[in-house]
């Protein structure tokens, strides 16, 4: 069955991407709240996609992640490997590779919580959100967001101080905001107030209220190690700050756009975005070296600002043209023949 898009995802998501895109330009320095919309985005279209069945979730999910992923990422070790002097903290080990390939969160040469492709760090939490979804989706279909929740929730309590970084990634806080998307979906699609959403949203704030105090005020000085200095990163303040202004601005899109019949476009910029996510800093780098003129005067800045927008968009409306929706086309086609013999 095709879920039906529905359009002011698509526009959040292109927003998303556009505002990480922002992080990684030399002219701009903010918009890494993206990452904490593109979460909360997750948490409601799982939401929304496992609403009437969740057959064949597992296949879908990595139909849609795994193919441009990987291709980016064996592209990237590629480059380490014949020409290691244009990247910064990636060199070409084999173990990284495989790592990163199949989702297992390691330390990339001291540089913290980073693979091969370094945004890879979020799908990480993506996969471990779908996973835990999955399985709950399968055996607690009515009430998969709450006992998704709780083991996030537990996993987050009971490994919090762990040194392994595996298990404090998995422990970072950032992964309520999965959660957050789940609570939209109930109050904006199920359109009620009751006993299963005010649970959901318990189970959400139990380690924001035990914990803020410790993470928001802690010295910055004392968190030395790299597993710390990750948890600072992606902490409770951050999902205090970032993860409920973005779940307030995922709320501003409903009201704003979703009754709204919004252009086309935005499924083909929507449909992009997740290539947008991917290859942007490399299409951005490339032009800093092929064109070095950043940082001449504001003006000449403008304008590469606007080239690289424009050239990165384009570049990745290609790329989910030729061959992401293709791909998944003919993925999805293949399940569905496989389920229908």
């Amino acid at each position: 069955m095709k879920v039906e898009k529905i359009q002011f995802i698509e526009l959040l998501r292109f927003i998303a991407a556009l505002l990480v895109i922002f992080v990684h330009l030399p002219t701009t320095n903010f918009g890494a709240f993206g990452v904490d919309l593109f979460f909360i985005i997750s948490g409601f279209v799982m939401m929304y996609s496992t609403r009437i069945t969740v057959n064949n979730f597992f296949q879908k999910r990595i139909f849609r992640i795994v193919p441009l992923y990987w291709v980016c990422t064996i592209s990237v070790f590629f480059i380490a490997f014949v020409t290691p002097d244009l990247l910064k903290n990636t060199t070409a080990d084999f173990e990284h590779l495989l790592k990163s390939l199949f989702f297992i969160p390691f330390d990339k040469n001291g540089a913290g919580h980073f693979p091969v492709l370094f945004l890879g760090w979020t799908l990480n939490y993506e996969m471990y959100f779908y996973l835990i979804f999955g399985i709950c989706s399968y055996l607690f279909y009515k009430k998969r967001d709450i006992f998704c929740a709780l083991i996030l929730i537990i996993i987050i309590l009971s490994c919090k101080t762990s040194t392994n970084i595996i298990l404090s990634v998995y422990a970072n806080p950032i992964v309520i905001e999965f959660i957050l998307g789940m609570i939209a979906y109930r109050i904006l699609y199920e359109k009620k107030i009751d006993l299963h959403l005010l649970i959901l949203s318990v189970i959400g704030l139990v380690p924001i209220l035990i914990y803020l105090p410790e993470k928001v005020f802690a010295s910055e000085t004392a968190m030395k190690t790299t597993i710390e200095a990750v948890q600072v990163h992606v902490g409770y303040g951050r999902v205090m700050i970032e993860g409920f202004l973005m779940f307030l601005v995922f709320f501003i899109f409903y009201y704003a756009f979703s009754k709204k019949r919004l252009p086309n476009q935005l499924s083909l910029l929507g449909g992009g975005s997740y290539s947008l996510y991917l290859t942007h800093p490399y299409i951005i780098q490339g032009f800093e070296k092929v064109v070095p003129l950043f940082g001449k005067n504001i003006y000449i800045d403008l304008v590469c600002t606007i080239t690289v927008l424009l050239i990165t968009i384009l570049i990745s409306i290609v790329i989910y043209k030729r061959f992401e929706s293709p791909l998944n086309k003919m993925l999805r086609g293949y399940l569905n023949n496989r389920n229908r013999g």
